[in-house]
């Protein structure tokens, strides 16, 4: 359902950005024909006027496409606030970040005295750097969270995007 909706806002704002350009086309043409009319200090503050539009309508349609692009789990929404209130262990005024961050790493265990998992998660999650299925992930001791429970059903550790332990969440318990 993700996806539908990126594509969906993508699809709205395209259409928006193309109508944009159509009425500067059109405005460019009466420009054009006014032109002869017109001292240069009139055109040169008609030729700023239209690149601040442009401008301001381009990061509104950028603004609109990216904010369907940032990862969010809406299949379930009422993770949400699980999610907002993980604090890292080792850092209790520091979030564990979110779901953008988050992967499925139910097959964990434990060897040579150190805790791993390697992730499960093959979802394609919209900013959200790819990990590769069966990428084996060292949780250090302090990441390890133990005090929230974990309603999502799945392992979940949290990686930033060069791959260093936010946090990690068992699975289970609620």
């Amino acid at each position: 359902m993700p996806d539908l909706l990126f594509w969906l806002y993508f699809i709205t704002a395209f259409t928006i950005f193309i109508a944009i350009l159509m009425a500067g086309a059109a405005v460019h043409a009466w420009w054009d024909w006014k032109k002869d009319q017109m001292t240069a200090e009139d055109r040169m503050t008609g030729a700023l006027r239209k690149i601040l539009i442009v401008a301001a309508l381009t990061i509104l349609v950028v603004a609109v496409c990216a904010y369907k692009a940032f990862a969010h789990d809406h299949d379930h929404p009422e993770l949400d606030q699980w999610y907002a209130g993980l604090m890292q262990p080792d850092n209790p005024t520091a979030s564990c970040c979110g779901k953008s961050d988050a992967y499925w790493c139910d097959d964990y265990y434990a060897k040579g005295g150190k805790a791993y998992c390697r992730i499960t998660d093959d979802r394609v999650v919209a900013g959200r750097p790819p990990v590769p299925v069966g990428t084996e992930i060292e949780i250090p001791d302090r990441k390890l969270k133990f005090d929230r429970g974990n309603p999502s059903g799945h392992a979940v550790v949290f990686l930033s995007s060069g791959g260093s332990v936010f946090c990690f969440v068992q699975a289970g318990g609620v």
